[in-house]
């Protein structure tokens, strides 16, 4: 049976947020928020809450029977100082006779600019792949950013700061300290047709032989103003994962992904 239990109390909780005014979320702005918001607006550098829901099916019949099926959630704000994005997705498989993939992500993460290109940002990720063992992997951060680009047309990041990291993998309970790397790169080539591309490294405090590497890179494409088609390519990587386990989990995920 698919477990998709916690994307559904993470929908509904979105939900409820998206609904929320910005005033029951935020402090009330000061006069710098109020000239920044101006100078925003001009520019295109603020939007309302953004949310989207993604599906993706694949079916194969003949040499092998395998179905699976991919959802996601994202909702996020972008004010002239702020910007917030919850971000979940879950993936489950089965071939005739076992289960093919079974894994969970989801992000919840804050940023807060300090200057026209310096941010602070608070993070918190869930991960599980029980077929890899890993029961859950809960990876709390404060990381320190600059945008190196940040216009309409293109958007890229580098950031990095302490995290802590809480797993259970192989029935085994691992907690460490780790440095945390990350970067994300976006480029609206056109109005309805981008390029996105992001890493995230954590490697534990005492021994970085020990780490852990996301990668993911795909493209969208808007067929309606509502309605968009996206491929993309997830890699999490273990250096040391559970025994007879391989170290990388790697997937091409095409969906379709609904504005709300």
């Amino acid at each position: 049976m698919m477990n998709f239990r916690f994307l559904y109390i993470l929908t509904v909780l979105c939900l409820i947020a998206r609904g929320l005014p910005a005033a029951d979320l935020l402090a009330e702005e000061s006069v710098e928020d109020e000239l920044l918001a101006d100078m925003a607006t001009e520019e295109g550098l603020i939007h309302d809450w953004q949310s989207k829901i993604s599906l993706g099916m694949q079916l194969t019949r003949g040499g092998s029977d395998t179905e699976s099926i991919h959802f996601g959630i994202d909702i996020s704000k972008e004010t002239p100082l702020h910007f917030f994005i919850l971000r979940a997705k879950s993936g489950y498989g089965k071939t005739k006779d076992s289960t093919s993939e079974d894994s969970s992500y989801a992000l919840l993460k804050y940023k807060r600019l300090l200057s026209d290109n310096w941010f602070v940002s608070p993070a918190f990720t869930f991960y599980r792949n029980p077929l890899s063992a890993v029961t859950y992997r809960i990876n709390p951060s404060l990381s320190v950013g600059k945008f190196i680009l940040k216009n309409d047309t293109y958007r890229l990041y580098l950031e990095a700061g302490p995290s802590y990291v809480f797993e259970r993998i192989d029935k085994r309970d691992n907690n460490y300290f780790a440095p945390r790397i990350g970067q994300r790169f976006e480029w609206a080539i056109s109005e309805t047709f981008k390029v996105y591309e992001e890493v995230d490294l954590i490697a534990e405090l005492s021994d970085f032989s020990n780490h852990i590497l996301y990668f993911e890179t795909g493209i969208e494409s808007s067929i309606t103003s509502r309605l968009s088609f996206n491929v993309g390519l997830h890699m999490a990587y273990d250096s040391q994962p559970a025994p007879n386990r391989d170290d990388r989990d790697i997937k091409i995920i095409n969906s379709l992904d609904l504005s709300l």
